[in-house]
């Protein structure tokens, strides 16, 4: 399902997980500054899992927040917001494209936490760099930034197509193995963590439901 509707001053569109997915109308095709979005993972078949977060704390590292997999796209706790990096001169307005190559930070929408990672703590089940979500509207630092990797040097990042995600202050990259599957209280969600650089599909993330923020018009 595919919707969209205009206010005042800004235009969206819903994508919905809901039916069969209808492609992006014009203005919609582009993952957008103020956008929220799913993440879906590209490593496992079927494009099932999404990436999300929630108010479980890891009992072990950081402590901090838990971002996880889990399975279906329905799920209100997928859902990230599209900021521009801490630290850096691009202005990330409401509906700008973003390049390749752009520094961004995507913040949780159920608990406005910031998609974070460190070198100091390893992931809990696969012994990886570990992610979280941490930080507040007022709390956020350069462990929340993360480039825009594309395979297109000066592409623009786009809706349903394959996305690497790389966090400047280590250098690694958003993956998930896969395989390492967390019990109780979060029973069957996969483990999220940092890794070295990679092609393979682990490494590949897709924009997919959301609410899209129209492109910003370049003419003046």
């Amino acid at each position: 399902m595919h919707l969209r509707w205009a206010t005042a001053t800004s235009v969206f569109a819903l994508a919905s997980s809901l039916g069969e997915r209808e492609p992006p109308t014009e203005g919609f095709h582009h993952v957008t500054c103020g956008s929220t979005i799913k993440l879906q993972f590209n490593g496992i078949a079927g494009g099932e899992f999404r990436l999300q977060s929630h108010e479980v704390a890891y009992g072990s590292g950081s402590g901090q927040q838990s971002v996880t997999l889990k399975r279906g796209g329905d799920d209100n706790n997928g859902f990230w917001t599209v900021f521009g990096g801490i630290g850096t001169n691009w202005q990330c307005k409401r509906g700008s494209t973003i390049k390749n190559g752009r520094i961004v930070r995507l913040q949780h929408t159920g608990t406005k936490k910031w998609l974070h990672s460190h070198a100091e703590f390893n992931s809990p089940l696969s012994n990886n760099q570990e992610v979280s979500a941490f930080g507040s509207l007022d709390e956020s630092n350069t462990a929340d930034n993360w480039q825009v990797v594309l395979d297109e040097k000066d592409g623009l990042w786009t809706r349903e197509q394959s996305v690497r995600l790389k966090h400047v202050d280590t250098g690694n990259y958003l993956f998930a193995t896969g395989q390492h599957q967390f019990g109780h209280p979060i029973e069957g969600q996969r483990e999220v963590a940092a890794g070295r650089k990679s092609n393979a599909p682990q490494y590949q993330w897709t924009a997919m439901e959301g609410l899209y923020v129209k492109e910003r018009s370049t003419k003046k």
